[in-house]
């Protein structure tokens, strides 16, 4: 398996170690393009490189969560300020919000989908790209899922900040009231 940077295996050091251990554990070899000792061969000397490469990624996976959680950071303390300032943010919308940019609307600031806790990018495009499919609005939950293809953690947080308020969960009518 050839992955072009580390952190494209998970969000945290956590996710990236088991990850890797997955991987390690139904014998596929991972080569991680800005990690060159995982791209090496040594005959008969395989274990030396598993050494140096285990201690890259450890080292490289802390740099990555400590870059994600400083951006975080970053984020909260520039919407306290704005907040401070008496400026209005406005809530995740399934059908207002963009992937990443935080956008001006009426005078108020409407948060995007990445803006979510536990949110990557990748998931926040396909939130948006579902939405501009061409398929009208959402049905459901379920439809909402299937066209965006994100994670049930991912539509939990959409469910824990409102964004899916008047979504029933399916499609589906029961016969029997129940």
């Amino acid at each position: 398996l050839v992955v072009k940077e580390l952190d494209r295996l998970g969000r945290d050091k956590r996710m990236i170690k088991e990850e890797l251990e997955y991987f390690k554990a139904h014998g596929i070899r991972v080569k991680i393009l800005n990690i060159p000792t995982t791209l090496m061969d040594i005959d008969g000397n395989d274990w030396i490189l598993d050494m140096v490469s285990n201690i890259l990624i450890e080292v490289l996976s802390c740099l990555s969560e400590d870059e994600r959680l400083r951006n975080r950071q970053r984020q909260r303390e520039g919407i306290d300020a704005a907040m401070a300032r008496g400026v209005e943010f406005l809530p995740i919308d399934l059908y207002k919000s963009h992937a990443t940019i935080y956008k001006i609307e009426d005078g108020k600031i409407r948060l995007p989908f990445m803006s979510m806790s536990g949110t990557g990018e990748s998931a926040a495009v396909a939130l948006m790209k579902a939405r501009d499919d061409g398929e009208g609005e959402y049905m459901s939950r379920d439809d909402l899922q299937q066209r965006s293809g994100v994670s049930k953690s991912v539509m939990e947080t959409l469910e824990a900040c409102g964004a899916l308020e008047g979504l029933p969960q399916s499609t589906q009518m029961s016969f029997f009231g129940f």
